[in-house]
């Protein structure tokens, strides 16, 4: 075997891990991304219906700012269905961050209740809880002794 490298076996790669956390972590996130849209939309509307109350005497005015304000109907239509399907990938992910770790901690925590042998809890380098992981490893530690 000279020559060639033996690759690490890589685990299966899971989005969802605790659908109900993160189903309601993402929703609230979407929502949370849908209202900051619709405030802005709301706003620049707000500021058009001002302006069109303004300019009702010059017929040339009017109707470019009708026109603009059809454009930016248009463009924020389109970026509200761009914010809703980005920033439901961006939740999954951040939430996949958070869930992993507490599932892995979950698991050790009940094979530990089972008087199983326990082991080193590990999660990824970029996941959410490191220090609470490190902490729970000291803990283990200390009660194999």
């Amino acid at each position: 075997m000279t020559g060639t490298k033996q690759s690490k076996k890589r685990r299966p790669f899971y989005l969802i891990i605790n659908k109900e956390f993160q189903y309601s972590f993402t929703y609230y996130f979407v929502m949370l991304m849908l209202l900051s849209v619709g405030f802005v939309w709301a706003t620049v509307y707000l500021v058009f219906q001002m302006h069109i109350a303004r300019a009702s005497e010059d017929m040339a005015l009017l109707e470019a700012i009708k026109s603009t304000a059809a454009n930016a109907n248009f463009f924020f239509f389109w970026e509200g269905i761009l914010v809703l399907a980005l920033s439901a990938l961006l939740a999954l992910v951040v939430s996949r961050r958070i869930a992993g770790p507490l599932y892995r901690i979950e698991q050790e925590l009940k094979s530990f209740n089972s008087e199983e042998k326990v082991k080193e809890i590990r999660i990824r380098k970029n996941d959410y809880f490191q220090g609470l992981v490190d902490e729970l490893n000291s803990v283990f530690d200390k009660l194999k002794k």
